[in-house]
């Protein structure tokens, strides 16, 4: 996934599109692919903004998961959108794990890699609505409903529920 930026670093304000397809092992770090499959998309494009490049543009991969509510295998196409600053090499001041460049051509694989995993959902749901499972007996309630009494008191509380009762 490299960009030629031969061009673009050299006139301010020049613009330059890009897009790429790899596997998802050639952009995701080892050991990091887990939930992804298939091939990694990145498009958009490279600007030159005076003392840097800005790299921005949307990546998508296909993420294989487990509904966090049911528990349900589920597949989703998982879209990220990213802006990420590059400093020629040679600038002072910048943070450690800044990105950098040096020459004619930047690898965006790291830049694409890393915010796809950064883009992964916390929690992904089968559906909007998806009501779980029973946490009693463990029937998915999407399925069919149980007979589960789910309803809990404190046990602090107790006692009142004899006044509620009249």
């Amino acid at each position: 996934m490299k960009v030629n930026i031969s061009s673009v670093k050299k006139e301010r304000g020049r613009r330059e599109n890009f897009s790429f397809t790899s596997p998802v092992t050639e952009v995701l770090p080892d050991g990091f692919a887990g939930c992804f499959t298939g091939d990694v998309s990145a498009g958009g494009d490279i600007a030159n903004v005076g003392d840097v490049l800005l790299l921005s543009g949307v990546s998508s991969a296909h993420y294989k998961g487990e509904c966090a509510r049911c528990l349900e295998p589920l597949e989703q196409e998982l879209e990220v959108e990213f802006c990420e600053k590059i400093f020629p090499v040679t600038a002072v001041d910048i943070e450690e794990d800044a990105y950098t460049f040096d020459g004619d051509f930047i690898d965006i694989k790291q830049i694409v890699g890393e915010n796809l995993l950064m883009g992964e959902p916390v929690k992904m749901l089968c559906k909007d609505g998806c009501q779980g499972i029973c946490p009693i007996c463990g029937q998915n309630l999407n399925i069919k409903n149980c007979a589960c009494l789910r309803e809990t008191i404190d046990p602090r509380l107790a006692a009142l529920e004899k006044f509620r009762k009249k």
